[in-house]
C-alpha cells in the first residue's frame, strides 16, 4: 500500500460524486490533512489587481469566506503572486514577515505556514495556505506534496472565476 494513494483516490472519488467547488476544496483538505497535517487550511482565489479572496476555510469563524486582501506591495505578494514561488515559513518570525494578521495567527497557536500556487495554462488561479504549529512546515518535500494535489482544484477554481 502507498501512503499517498488512498488520500488521492479519496479526492478523485469525491470529485466524481460532487462537482461543487466546496466539495473539491474539502476533499483536497482531507487529503492534505492525511498526507501532511495542518491546523488551518484556506483557498485564496486570485482576483485582478493582486487581490485574493478566501473561497474556502477550515476555520470560518476566524477566517470567513469572502474575506479579501491586497498583497501587491508586500514582499509576500512579490514572492507568491508575482514570481509564483511557494512560501515556506517554518517559524513565527517568518509569519511576521509574510502576514499582516500574524497576531491572530499566533493567537490561534499557529507558528508555521506554507503557501502554494494553483496554476493552469499559465494562469494563476489561487493560492493554498496551510498553517500549523511552529516548526511543522519546514521542507521542500512538503511543498511538493501540496503541488501534487493542486490539479484536482482546477475545475472548481475555474468555475468560481467564471
Amino acid at each position: 500500500m502507498n501512503d499517498w494513494l488512498d488520500p488521492l483516490t479519496a479526492v478523485a472519488e469525491a470529485l466524481a460524486r460532487d462537482a461543487r467547488p466546496e466539495a473539491a476544496f474539502a476533499a483536497v483538505e482531507g487529503a492534505l490533512q492525511t498526507l501532511l497535517g495542518h491546523r488551518l487550511f484556506t483557498v485564496l482565489l486570485c482576483r485582478p489587481g493582486d487581490e485574493v479572496e478566501r473561497a474556502y476555510s477550515s476555520d470560518p469563524v476566524n477566517y470567513p469566506l469572502g474575506g479579501r486582501k491586497r498583497f501587491a506591495s508586500t514582499p509576500w505578494g512579490e514572492l507568491v503572486l508575482r514570481r509564483r514561488q511557494p512560501f515556506l515559513g517554518p517559524d513565527r518570525a517568518a509569519l511576521r514577515w509574510a502576514y499582516a494578521d500574524h497576531a491572530l495567527i499566533e493567537s490561534l497557536g499557529l507558528g508555521s505556514a506554507m503557501n502554494v500556487c494553483v496554476e493552469h495554462g499559465g494562469d494563476l488561479l489561487a493560492v493554498l495556505a496551510l498553517l500549523h504549529e511552529e516548526g511543522h512546515f519546514h521542507d521542500s518535500r512538503q511543498v511538493a506534496t501540496v503541488r501534487a494535489v493542486t490539479p484536482f482544484l482546477i475545475p472548481a477554481l475555474r468555475a468560481l472565476r467564471g
